[in-house]
Formats: C-alpha cells, sequence, structure tokens
C-alpha cells in the first residue's frame, strides 16, 4: 500500500459541466442557461478517482463493489483507507488559491489593501462587533472584494503575512476559464421525436490549455496510480472526461508566517478557507469556531455555498449543506499556548467530512 500523498492532476478532454442546486430533471423547470458550477465541490473529484480506481480493479461500471474493492477504496460514505485534500486550480505546475476575501482591490490603486478588524461598535449583529475595515492609510473610493481573482503560492504566502500583493499579480479568473453556451434537446429513444420542455441549454466550463484542477490523494495502491494515466475516465456531467495523471513535482505551497502577532498572552492568527468548509451554523463574533483554538474576533464571509451532490447507487440527489466559500477569512483570538496547535493547521482540513478534501485552510497572522 502506498501512503504516501501523490497530487493528482485533472485535465479535461474537452468543456466540463458540474450542476449546482439547482433542479436539472426533464420537466422540472425552465432548463435554459443552467451554469456550470467551477471549481466542482472535492465530492465530485473523489468520487470520480474512486471510479477510476476501481474500474482498474476489475468493477464491470455497473453493480456493487465486491469486497477487495471495498477495502482498497470504502464503501459510500466510508473512504476507508483513502484521504483526499483538496481540490484546487492548477496552472502549468504552478497551484492557484483563491483570494482570500479581505483582500481588496481598486482599479484607480496599483497597490491593493486588506481588511482588518476595525473597532467595537453595536450593531444588528451584537455588541461590541468588529466589523472589517480597510487600514486606516488606504484612501479613496470604489474598493471591492477581489472575488473573481486567484494567487499564486508565492503571492499567497505574502497575504498570509498580511502583505497585500501588487495588484499585477493577481490572476483574474477569465484568464483560467469561460463559460461556453451549449444547446441540445432530448430525444424518445422509442419514437425518435422530442416532447414539449425537452430543450435544454447548459453553460459549459472550458479551462484554457494549461489550466486543470489539482486534488491531492494518499492510501491508493501503487498498480492503482499505473493505471490511472492510460485512459480517459468521466467527470461531472454531460457525458464529459479528463485525464488523470500523478504530478510528479509538488507545486510551491504557502509557508505560515514565521511570526504569529502576540500582544500579551493573546495569540492573532487568521484562517483562510481554501476548499468548501461544511458549516452548520454561521460563525458568532466571541465564540469559537468548530475546533479552532481560541474565539471568533470578526470574518470576511462571502456567500455561504449550497452543496449537495449526487448518490451514484441509489441515482438521486443529496440534500443540500450550507458551506463557507473557498476565500473565506475567519480572524481569530487565542492563548499563547494554542500556538503549536494553530500552526499544525496549516495545509489540512477541518470541519466536516476532512478525508474527502473539506474544510482545507491556510493559517496566517494579523494585528
Amino acid at each position: 500500500m502506498n501512503t504516501q500523498e501523490v497530487l493528482l492532476r485533472f485535465d479535461p478532454l474537452d468543456s466540463l459541466f458540474f450542476r449546482d442546486g439547482r433542479p436539472y430533471t426533464q420537466g422540472e423547470s425552465e432548463q435554459v442557461g443552467v451554469t456550470s458550477q467551477f471549481p466542482p465541490p472535492p465530492a465530485t473529484l473523489v468520487g470520480a478517482v474512486r471510479a477510476a480506481a476501481a474500474r482498474s480493479l476489475g468493477w464491470a461500471e455497473y453493480g456493487a463493489w465486491d469486497d477487495d474493492i471495498k477495502q482498497a477504496l470504502g464503501d459510500g460514505e466510508s473512504l476507508g483507507p483513502l484521504r483526499f485534500r483538496g481540490p484546487l486550480l492548477m496552472r502549468g505546475d504552478d497551484m492557484l488559491f483563491p483570494a482570500p476575501t479581505h483582500l481588496m482591490a481598486c482599479e484607480s490603486d496599483p497597490q491593493p489593501a486588506l481588511l482588518r478588524p476595525g473597532p467595537a461598535r453595536d450593531c444588528d449583529l451584537g455588541s461590541a462587533i468588529r466589523l472589517p475595515v480597510l487600514p486606516d492609510n488606504v484612501l479613496g473610493e470604489a474598493w471591492k472584494q477581489a472575488r473573481t481573482t486567484w494567487l499564486s503560492g508565492h503571492v499567497l504566502e505574502a497575504v498570509l503575512r498580511g502583505e497585500p500583493p501588487a495588484l499585477a499579480e493577481l490572476v483574474a479568473q477569465d484568464d483560467l476559464w469561460i463559460h461556453e453556451a451549449r444547446v441540445g434537446i432530448a430525444r424518445n429513444e422509442q419514437t425518435r421525436t422530442t416532447d414539449e420542455g425537452a430543450l435544454y441549454s447548459p453553460q459549459h466550463v472550458r479551462l484554457q490549455s494549461t489550466v486543470g484542477l489539482g486534488l491531492w490523494v494518499s492510501g491508493l495502491s501503487r498498480p492503482v496510480f499505473d493505471q490511472l494515466p492510460r485512459t480517459l475516465h468521466p467527470l461531472g456531467g454531460e457525458s464529459r472526461s479528463a485525464w488523470i495523471t500523478p504530478v510528479p513535482t509538488e507545486p510551491v505551497w504557502p509557508a505560515m508566517p514565521e511570526a504569529l502577532h502576540k500582544d500579551g498572552d493573546s495569540l492573532f492568527y487568521s484562517l483562510v478557507v481554501l476548499s468548501p468548509l461544511p458549516s452548520v451554523t454561521p460563525p458568532v463574533p466571541g465564540q469559537p469556531v468548530l475546533s479552532l483554538p481560541g474565539s471568533l474576533v470578526s470574518a470576511c464571509l462571502p456567500r455561504p455555498l449550497m452543496l449537495g451532490g449526487w448518490d451514484s447507487l441509489i441515482r438521486q440527489p443529496l440534500a443540500l449543506k450550507p458551506h463557507l466559500a473557498p476565500g473565506s477569512v475567519l480572524f481569530m483570538r487565542a492563548k499563547t499556548t494554542d500556538e503549536a496547535t494553530v500552526r499544525a493547521l496549516h495545509g489540512t482540513c477541518i470541519g466536516g467530512r476532512p478525508a474527502w478534501g473539506y474544510g482545507l485552510v491556510a493559517i496566517g497572522t494579523w494585528s
């Protein structure tokens, strides 16, 4: 058994389509302009890897797995010996990370800025709430979150230290993928005709030629790894497929700051979410978050992601559940005695379903 973690890269043969939580069944609703979700949730890529591994172990692509396959790949929600982290974007040999939501940009200013917790004030969230604010030396208007940009490992490393990057260092989403309209019509196989409401128009995702998806996996046997690059594998919906290949050289992973800010016995750290983090209840200022050391001071949170999925055994969609979106930032205060525990979180998955790759986080600092 190969227990070493390996980075797998997904390169699509053509465009890709990943459904979101909206109905996508013939006759349920208007099926025009249904936009693909991207990047896909971890479970989509995990399912593709497990199915590819099962085929290499003798599965005929229909029916239940035999006991040997279940022992190697788990069964249903249980992953057995497998563990995953991600997914993240890759461009060439570089890893790209979603821009944290406290990163602000302005077209009239070449230097972005980082939000930080402001002074305590009373508001509809409660008393003594510290809302995120721009630094005092940042002037002008039209500042907005750099939500549709991506960062290289070196740039995210600087942001974790509290150093905003230059505007030219941000990678625009339009340089990575575009949405591509497709039109289709369902046909009755018996009569070879169509019915009313059979027309559909999905919006696929077409990646640039050097762009792919990366997912770390451990627990797969070496013979399975050797089989993966030899054929195309189904990925997502609309009969899409992709190559899955191990990456021989690990891309740059952003390092933690050498020093986390301290004041007396308090330790100040920021947590950046890199893959969807299951969240049953919204984070509350002054309260603990999940099992993280310390309590929440402030946060920069985009609209939560409602993620479900598809149960391939019963062929039904899974219930939608809220997740903190990639790029979410939590500003935390802990004790200095918790520093070792805080540092151990960097690059790991936290929260619900961590073995599936959900809740991948990076640790920074703030003052």
